[in-house]
């Protein structure tokens, strides 16, 4: 049976300190958003009932193209894409606060919300 500590080469100790790192940031990015994004949507940006439900709608988009994460896989290394894929999560995190707007809200959802996707389906793998 596999246990953490008993990781004995070094890049096998390397690759779980990444993974563990990733997916602190990304767990960490996402539950900023969704607590501090809704009341920023609504307090701040003014959005109304059918303009938020229209966030998120478009929030799970990119989960129904995460099968498009094949073709990525293709053109890089999954622990690269996994990479990415938390740092476009934070940008999307990060930018939220600067584009006031009902589009600003929507653009930095959907940069948030395919980073989000394309990393918890490539994290699977790469725990395997």
């Amino acid at each position: 049976m596999f246990r953490p500590h008993e990781i004995t080469t070094e890049f096998g100790r390397r690759m779980y300190l990444f993974l563990f790192m990733l997916t602190f940031a990304c767990t960490v990015g996402f539950q900023a958003w969704s607590i501090m994004g809704t009341n920023f949507a609504v307090d701040m940006v003014g959005l109304n009932a059918e303009q938020f439900g229209f966030v998120q709608s478009v929030r799970e988009v990119p989960g129904l193209l995460t099968a498009l994460v094949v073709v990525l896989l293709l053109l890089m290394r999954e622990e690269t894409l996994a990479a990415f894929a938390v740092l476009a999560l934070g940008l999307g995190v990060l930018l939220t606060g600067m584009f006031p707007s009902y589009g600003g809200i929507l653009f930095t959802t959907l940069l948030l919300s395919t980073g989000f996707h394309i990393f918890e389906a490539n994290n699977q793998s790469l725990i395997l």
